[in-house]
């Protein structure tokens, strides 16, 4: 079991990496370890060690599609993706074919196809089921909601959270420890997306600085991605002074990353921005000088 520690332990450092600088840090890198990983899979071994190989370099590329789709390389990513499924499918790994679905359908809402990223979140309700994970359950839900939300279909946005929510509170399962990110912090950020969607800013507002101040600074891409969001739901419920100063913040947090799909994040920000007239002019101009790095 010595390989299959030493994989898990490449995806578990270097996603750490990522988490705080961005996949442009560590991209090369964990393109490098999959590739080297699936060299293992040639070796004799039993069939335990086997099937936890199978998960383990799954897991390495997830992490590589992760990284590929934070610095804009979908091809890359899908590759990892489709590579990762397979493994888990083939070692029945459940749970993480879930996350690797999630991570699919969070690329897809990205590049702007909810559709197509609503139908891959659809697919994780089977598997999570299958694992017996509420936590999968409610990852899957929530980001179902805020797809909803994006095609207009607010009953159904809400329906999904709800069960999103009801979900979550049932998640005393014995998860893997891998599984710790999806925390109350995961969730009420995406209800945040959610009601921002919605246009119900004061609902995202409560949202997303509830998850804020549960994530703390251990993972800044994924806090300047809420930042983004309270900063852009300030400024769309007049908070103009609030907007700013939490829009600086999340510039702040950007700018050091080596993250596109952080910079992407600072479009909306923009925009909102743009429309708050002279007193959001300084976090206009700090926006358009970060998305140009």
């Amino acid at each position: 079991m010595v390989d299959v520690l030493q994989v898990q332990r490449a995806a578990e450092q270097l996603g750490s990496l990522e988490a705080r600088y961005g996949g442009g840090v560590v991209g090369a890198a964990l393109a490098g370890k999959a590739k080297w990983a699936e060299g293992l899979l040639r070796s004799q071994a039993s069939d335990e060690v086997r099937v936890a190989l199978m998960g383990a370099v799954a897991q390495l590329h997830r992490k590589a599609a992760s990284a590929a789709l934070d610095m804009g390389r979908a091809s890359a990513g899908r590759h990892h993706l489709s590579r990762g499924m397979e493994l888990a499918k083939a070692g029945k790994h459940d749970e993480l074919l879930v996350c690797l679905l999630y991570t699919a359908g969070r690329a897809e809402r990205h590049s702007g196809d909810d559709r197509s990223a609503l139908h891959l979140f659809q697919l994780g309700h089977s598997p999570a089921t299958a694992a017996r994970s509420w936590r999968l359950l409610a990852l899957m839900e929530i980001n179902s909601a805020v797809a909803w939300a994006k095609l207009g279909m607010r009953d159904l946005a809400v329906q999904s959270h709800a069960r999103a929510c009801e979900h979550f509170a049932l998640a005393q399962d014995a998860s893997a420890d891998w599984l710790g990110w999806i925390d109350s912090g995961e969730i009420r950020a995406m209800e945040g997306v959610m009601w921002a969607t919605l246009s119900e800013e004061e609902r995202a507002i409560s949202a997303l600085v509830t998850s804020l101040r549960h994530r703390g600074d251990s993972a800044p891409v994924y806090s300047a991605f809420s930042l983004a969001e309270l900063a852009t739901a300030h400024l769309r419920n007049g908070d103009i002074n609030e907007g700013v100063r939490v829009g600086m913040n999340a510039v702040d947090l950007v700018e050091p990353l080596r993250s596109q799909r952080a910079r992407d994040r600072l479009a909306p920000l923009r925009v909102a921005a743009l429309s708050s007239g002279r007193q959001a002019g300084d976090l206009v101009h700090r926006i358009t000088l970060a998305r140009r790095r």
